[in-house]
């Protein structure tokens, strides 16, 4: 594919994803999103150079987390959102004491996290003040989610046949992980680190690449996963899981070769992830951050029905919990994509066959995105209670959708017409669960009379929503409908091994 049309498709590409952004940028109430107030008082901390919280301790019943200091102005703009929250104790919402000139001490449920997002967004935004502040966080985190997500469009198309590899990086964006980059909070980079992780590997595995391609896939896997491993505590697990699976996937010799560094580039790119690594397990293990042990809530109940009861749960809150875990997107979204994704699935596996690697790389990422929460929930539920959110698997979990992709992308051709008729299915049923997510989020917002008349949020109005998503339905279907379904390379299908029957390479 000419240079010029990749550019073009990923633009194409990126300009859908950024419309449904800033949708959710307006949709949200300031501070109105999942914890959002405590990661604006993180980002307005480290900005200032304050990595770390003081050393008084806040009592449960006053608030969670440690003071940190805050600029007064974001405080006084993030107090009716925070009040808002059942969860939240005093300390959290109103300033405890001052901490010199223009600014505060308040409790901040994110102050023992990662510096490395927050001192980005953050030190952007410090020139701005109250909910503008924030809006330049929102932004940031928007603009950081979508250079990654057209990192893994661009690496994607240089190992494509077909659509399809496009059309599952696309459909991995789901509602949670578009909403989760539009409000200032690391998780919806953190997603996006893993979608393209999941396709800059995919991109070293495939088959023979010009040079150049490797050093963007090789770089591009080096800077997903520093990202992946700094933005969130269960990033080095994700890391190293997606590693386990590329190995299942490729086999241990093929994993070796392919990720041995080639020259200087590659060799410093590897140095960089694992000092990156490096940095977040230093920090995990010098802060207790996230540390079941330091909370004794004692539960006492079983941790059995959450483990079962996540079966179903966590899936679709990977799909639409917004702006709360425990707030489901609205049916038709649900259904919509869950539809599409099941499709997706298991086309790809029966089409790449019940007993090949590719097959068994997708079900081991399904299996492992249950397996993990579930023992992760039985080991800490005494102390901390049914705490899992489905969007913690997240850019775990997308690996199954970009691998089907890739699986199918290898299976033989399908009639461009029947392609095309899918593809426009797809693009339609996914951009209605955007829109109808949008929609539902924005009526309920709307109840919150005094949240909505403190904040000065104004309701975005349905027809600018509708063509906001039309924008996104219109710019994916003209990304898919510019791949090139051309002929296919000269190299055996298997000769690699990963389209072989499993038991005939483990033999």
């Amino acid at each position: 594919m000419r240079a010029s049309k990749r550019l073009r498709i990923t633009a194409l590409a990126v300009a859908g994803l950024a419309a449904l952004q800033v949708a959710w940028i307006a949709v949200m109430i300031p501070y109105f999103g999942i914890d959002e107030f405590d990661h604006g008082y993180r980002a307005s901390s480290v900005a200032a150079g304050h990595w770390e919280g003081t050393s008084d301790v806040v009592p449960a019943t006053l608030g969670r987390g440690d003071l940190i200091s805050v600029r007064s102005d974001v405080a006084t703009a993030a107090r009716p959102a925070c009040l808002a929250r059942v969860y939240t104790g005093p300390w959290n919402c109103n300033p405890v004491r001052s901490a010199g000139p223009g600014r505060v001490l308040i409790a901040s449920a994110a102050s023992r996290y990662n510096p490395a997002y927050y001192a980005v967004v953050g030190t952007v935004a410090a020139p701005w003040h109250g909910n503008a502040n924030l809006m330049v966080m929102r932004a940031m985190t928007a603009l950081l989610s979508a250079l990654l997500f057209a990192l893994a469009v661009w690496v994607v198309l240089g190992i494509s046949r077909t659509v399809w590899p496009l059309a599952a990086v696309v459909l991995a964006a789901l509602p949670t992980t578009v909403y989760s980059s539009a409000v200032a909070a690391p998780n919806g980079v953190e997603m996006f680190a893993g979608i393209a992780l999941w396709a800059c590997l995919l991109a070293l595995f495939e088959g023979a690449i010009a040079r150049r391609e490797r050093a963007v896939a090789y770089g591009g896997s080096a800077l997903a996963g520093v990202v992946l491993a700094n933005t969130h505590t269960l990033g080095l697990l994700w890391c190293a899981l997606t590693a386990v699976v590329m190995v299942l996937a490729y086999g241990p010799g093929r994993a070796w070769r392919t990720l041995r560094p080639r020259g200087g580039r590659e060799l410093l790119a590897a140095w960089g992830l694992l000092g990156g690594a490096a940095f977040e397990l230093a920090w995990v293990l010098t802060t207790h951050v996230n540390d079941p042990g330091s909370v004794q809530a004692g539960v006492t109940q079983s941790p059995w029905p959450s483990v079962v009861e996540g079966l179903v749960l966590w899936p679709f809150q990977t799909i639409g919990a917004i702006p709360m875990r425990d707030d489901p997107a609205p049916t038709l979204t649900m259904g919509l994509f869950a539809a599409v994704l099941l499709v997706l699935l298991v086309a790809a596996v029966g089409r790449a066959g019940l007993r090949t690697r590719r097959s068994a790389s997708i079900v081991a990422v399904l299996g492992l995105s249950y397996v993990v929460p579930a023992v992760l929930t039985l080991r800490s539920y005494h102390q901390i209670g049914p705490i899992w959110q489905g969007r913690y698997a997240a850019p775990f979990t997308a690996g199954a959708i970009v691998l089907a992709g890739l699986a199918l992308d290898r299976a033989p051709a399908v009639r461009p017409r029947v392609v095309a008729v899918l593809l426009g299915s797809g693009v339609l049923a996914v951009v209605t669960g955007h829109l109808t997510a949008l929609v539902s989020v924005t009526r309920v917002q709307a109840e919150h009379t005094a949240l909505v008349a403190a904040t000065g949020w104004s309701r975005p109005s349905v027809l600018v929503l509708t063509l906001m998503c039309g924008v996104t339905a219109a710019s994916w279907w003209a990304a898919g409908r510019s791949v090139n379904d051309g002929p296919r390379p000269s190299v055996r299908e298997g000769a690699h091994g990963h389209d072989r029957p499993l038991a005939a390479v483990l033999r």
